[in-house]
């Protein structure tokens, strides 16, 4: 039913019944998308024993006989394929709806890539560290598409720089506000250079490290000690591999990705960092617990210092700084070569890891961390970072106070809700909202016009959107919808309700299922 019909079989109608009771008798012979001729042969004797069996009326059998057989094969579900297998089965922590929204998130990401590439994106819960979404592939026909990416080794890029500042930190080397060097410097025979080859003098470490700037990040993990940084790293958890002949200085290059790391491995680092500096094992299944024993990667104070050195960090174009959202404690990297795109973040109480690029290791020329997959992360992060579900108190910044004790949370968006699904209209969607203040309301960063004080939004195309509603105080609320067109929709049933003058489709779950209906 699903591979020549493209539906469950709880919406099959008499002619589509018939089909598929005729199909394994001969399957090779009446292929539809092979033998349309023959299907429909074979169907429409199955009608006539249907109508001799007094199963089927006559005139029904006839309008069915009257129906056209369909020559496309589909493919079978299979978006969360690669986290089942790499959990083995059995129960796990994962939250269907986050891996359905990180999943649709990837996917509709590598669909708008002018080249092609794939993406993998894990969820943690930093408390627990439970792994709560965990996204191997964006797209299973790109090349690459069947492998699990979060667990392959790739070059982390700048990803491990807040912990080489951490480590010199607890080591009372420095704090965020030191003064360093930002010049052409030699280590034996290793001279990093700037991702820019643009330097500019006396910087403190939070500037080096908000602009991931090499040559500072190098010099301090010269004065740690490359080795010393490498055993942490494995203390917490990670694998760390790379050159270690320190006599020429090439274990220094640690610092800006001369080793090999997983996304996994990326996401126990920064759990740590997101928990006060404790590092210890993800948890993935109830049934398989993890060792519960942890490593003091850093200190709280540093790790505090180092989430809030990260917050200051530029946003990705398209991102501007909202008054009263929460900033993203986040850090990107790019590997040598452009071959690898990463950005890691805390978001509240979660851990979002992102890598981006091309799964056979093939050169992306001009495609960063930053570009390339920062505004995934900020696409995965931000739902995450409503008010009500910051960090702890204690680890909340100053200036987000404010956002913490006001009683009024802001505006809400009522309709479209965070995750729909919504059938493409030309008439154009109404967006409803509540808020005590005037609102303007965006999609994707563009303000939508009103009609008669209402705001109407008329989507361009099928894909995912971002909706923002911002009041007169700065305050604001986002929610995350996707919008399908009627190809996107095979032959769900209408339910006879209207919505904005058109029929509204409730769909089987497994193909797409709306998760509100006005």
């Amino acid at each position: 039913s699903r591979v020549w019909l493209g539906k469950s079989p709880r919406y099959l109608t008499p002619d589509e019944i018939a089909l598929l009771l005729a199909l394994p008798q001969a399957p090779e012979a009446r292929r539809p998308d092979r033998n349309p001729v023959a299907a429909k042969a074979g169907r429409d004797l199955i009608l006539d024993r249907m109508v001799a069996a007094d199963l089927l009326s006559a005139a029904d059998a006839k309008l069915a006989k009257d129906r056209p057989v369909g020559t496309t094969r589909h493919r079978l579900p299979d978006e969360n394929f690669l986290a089942l297998q790499a959990l083995g089965g059995g129960t796990s922590y994962l939250d269907v709806q986050q891996q359905n929204r990180l999943r649709r998130l990837l996917s509709d990401y590598v669909s708008k890539q002018p080249v092609p590439v794939n993406a993998a994106a894990m969820l943690v819960h930093a408390p627990s560290r439970e792994v709560r979404a965990l996204v191997g592939t964006g797209a299973r026909d790109h090349a690459g598409g069947w492998l699990d990416m979060p667990d392959r080794l790739r070059s982390p890029g700048s990803t491990l720089k807040p912990f080489v500042y951490a480590m010199a930190q607890d080591d009372g080397l420095l704090s965020m506000g030191s003064l360093v060097r930002d010049a052409p410097t030699r280590f034996g025979h290793y001279r990093p250079e700037n991702f820019t080859r643009q330097y500019h003098g006396q910087v403190t470490i939070r500037e080096a490290l908000q602009h991931s700037l090499n040559v500072p990040a190098v010099t301090v993990l010269d004065q740690v000690g490359a080795d010393r940084f490498r055993a942490a790293l494995n203390a917490s958890g990670p694998t760390v591999r790379g050159n270690r002949d320190e006599s020429v200085g090439e274990g220094l290059a640690i610092a800006l990705g001369g080793t090999g790391l997983t996304a996994r491995d990326l996401a126990t680092l920064y759990t740590a960092l997101a928990n006060d500096g404790q590092a210890g094992a993800l948890r993935y299944r109830p049934d398989r617990p993890e060792a519960e024993q942890t490593y003091p990667l850093t200190t709280p104070k540093t790790a505090q210092a180092l989430l809030e050195t990260l917050r200051g960090a530029p946003r990705p174009k398209g991102f501007t700084n909202i008054p009263g959202v929460p900033r993203l404690a986040y850090k990107t990297g790019t590997s040598y070569g452009h071959r690898d795109s990463w950005a890691a973040g805390v978001a509240g109480d979660y851990v979002v890891i992102v890598w981006t690029g091309r799964p056979d290791g093939a050169p992306r020329p001009g495609y960063t961390g930053r570009s390339a997959a920062a505004p995934l992360l900020f696409d995965i992060a931000m739902p995450l970072m409503q008010p009500e579900r910051m960090v702890r108190p204690e680890a909340t910044p100053a200036s987000l106070t404010r956002v913490e004790t006001q009683t009024d949370k802001g505006p809400l968006i009522l309709f479209p809700a965070e995750g729909s699904e919504i059938l493409q209209s030309d008439r154009g969607l109404t967006i409803d909202v509540d808020s005590d203040l005037p609102v303007t309301l965006f999609a994707e960063g563009h303000a939508l016009p009103r009609q008669d004080g209402r705001a109407i939004w008329t989507p361009e195309s099928p894909g995912f959107y971002r909706l923002t509603a911002v009041d007169t105080q700065g305050r604001s609320t986002n929610t995350h919808v996707r919008i399908v067109s009627r190809d996107q929709v095979v032959d769900a049933p209408f339910l006879g309700v209207q919505f904005f003058g058109e029929p509204v489709m409730l769909f089987d779950p497994g193909i797409i299922a709306p998760r509100r209906v006005r």
